[in-house]
């Protein structure tokens, strides 16, 4: 919408609009902890008979959800990541899900990232600037949750901004398989 176009209007470079919309997702969307609990996020009916009818019926879930997280004001990470491809999508920045593990346990990620395949808890993205791929996570860098994640604490963390993806977080795991399939949803991933 208007607002991607009024977060990055004073600045010219990729990067700059990035980091722009970065912030202002990480100052304005708190975790929604009710939600974390209920499991539940928005449905869409995704059946479809073309390619282009698929596409289209996610691009309009993708929009409608993040028109409802502006509106809440509140996002579990998957709600993070669809308003930050959103809004970079809006001003002309290449943006995709990345599906995967998050934990502080890093020996715990350390062993999942040696494994093709593991069951995912978290998304996040990576934007490309300059031709350059880049992970960002939006939920991560807005701040933190108590232990029963019934509390959520604002503390921006700059370190979940642009780090290349030769060199992704220490605390994530991805599933490149799982990544691939949320990107490309018409394209046949499975290994069979």
């Amino acid at each position: 919408p208007i607002l991607a176009k009024e977060i990055t209007e004073p600045f010219t470079t990729e990067e700059e609009k990035v980091r722009a919309i970065f912030i202002w997702i990480t100052n304005n969307i708190a975790y929604d902890c009710v939600t974390y609990h209920n499991k539940k996020t928005p449905q869409g009916n995704l059946s479809y008979k073309t390619p282009e009818e698929l596409n289209d019926k996610l691009n309009k879930y993708y929009y409608n959800y993040s028109m409802l997280v502006l509106r809440n004001k509140k996002a579990i990470c998957d709600g993070y990541a669809i308003l930050f491809r959103e809004l970079c999508k809006e001003v002309g920045i290449e943006c995709e899900f990345v599906e995967g593990r998050a934990s502080e346990n890093k020996d715990k990620i350390k062993k999942l990232r040696k494994r093709n395949n593991f069951s995912t808890n978290h998304t996040w993205n990576k934007v490309k600037i300059n031709d350059v791929w880049y992970y960002v996570d939006v939920t991560w860098a807005s701040g933190y949750c108590d232990k029963p994640v019934k509390r959520f604490f604002k503390k921006y963390n700059a370190y979940y901004f642009l780090s290349p993806v030769d060199k992704l977080y220490a605390t994530h795991a991805e599933n490149y398989r799982f990544t691939d399939r949320r990107n490309n949803p018409m394209e046949d991933n499975r290994e069979d």
